[in-house]
């Protein structure tokens, strides 16, 4: 998770990542991501990850970029608010099970701004 500037706007995105997981294809069609608030985002019908392949996803706006060997899309339900102050999101499968679950606080501050701080879990794409 993190804020990535776009122009003068900020987005959000969340990039689960499957490496570690078992070798293969994961069709993640109709898995969802949710946090406090409730869902964020319904991954379309023929969403397929390969081995070590993540998928990003934007709160908003046009995505343009490298992204590795990531894909990537925009929420579909407009937003994805992740919260500074601390939240928990979700990943969950097309059977509402949870497949990975991120737990994180708004403790610290960049810049004395903690809307300003990047949250990663695994290395940065480059």
């Amino acid at each position: 998770m993190t804020r990535r500037s776009l122009g003068t706007s900020w987005k959000e995105y969340f990039a689960p990542a499957m490496s570690g997981r078992t070798p293969g294809s994961v069709d993640i069609s109709n898995w969802t991501i949710s946090d406090g608030f409730g869902l964020r985002h319904t991954f379309a019908s023929g969403t397929i990850l390969e081995t070590g392949q993540a998928m990003i996803v934007f709160g908003g706006g046009t995505p343009v970029g490298p992204f590795g060997n990531a894909l990537f899309t925009t929420a579909n339900t407009g937003s994805l608010g992740l919260n500074n102050g601390g939240d928990t999101v979700t990943l969950a499968n097309d059977s509402a099970v949870t497949v990975d679950e991120s737990i994180y606080g708004g403790g610290g501050t960049a810049y004395g701004n903690t809307a300003l701080r990047a949250m990663v879990r695994v290395r940065e794409f480059v």
